[in-house]
């Protein structure tokens, strides 16, 4: 994992962390939201449920991020890698891998494996947006 980062948990083995710039980001997500977006799309909000729903959603920012970095790990061991540990900070996440992958399709799938899992759960987020909106 990256220096400066706490370890949160584990799941089926591998360690997932928390490096200290992800604070930042987390702070810049919650203050932009409930200062601007939830006030304007939520007329009548109370600046504390403001803070609410934008640390909530700082933190389901950063739980999408994980679930991309898992699909990355899981589908690196199912192909043979050691996956150790997940750490995410200002940019994202990250995936600790160990070994290289012996053919470059076993590199390609656990590349591509985490934007495609992102599609299903972008789609379904959108269409549950749609029904609110009625």
């Amino acid at each position: 994992m990256l220096g400066n980062s706490v370890r949160l948990f584990a799941i089926r083995g591998i360690e997932v962390g928390v490096h200290a710039s992800w604070l930042v980001v987390f702070g810049l997500v919650t203050w932009s939201l409930s200062t601007s977006y939830f006030p304007q799309v939520l007329r009548g909000i109370s600046p504390a449920e403001a803070w609410l729903l934008g640390a909530a959603s700082a933190i389901l920012l950063f739980a999408s991020v994980l679930v991309h970095e898992l699909a990355h790990s899981f589908v690196a061991r199912s192909r043979g890698l050691d996956a150790r540990s997940i750490t995410l900070f200002i940019f994202g996440g990250v995936s600790n891998l160990g070994g290289e992958a012996r053919r470059p399709s076993t590199e390609f799938v656990v590349a591509i494996v985490g934007l495609l899992l992102l599609f299903p759960l972008a789609r379904a987020l959108a269409v549950r947006g749609e029904e609110r909106g009625r």
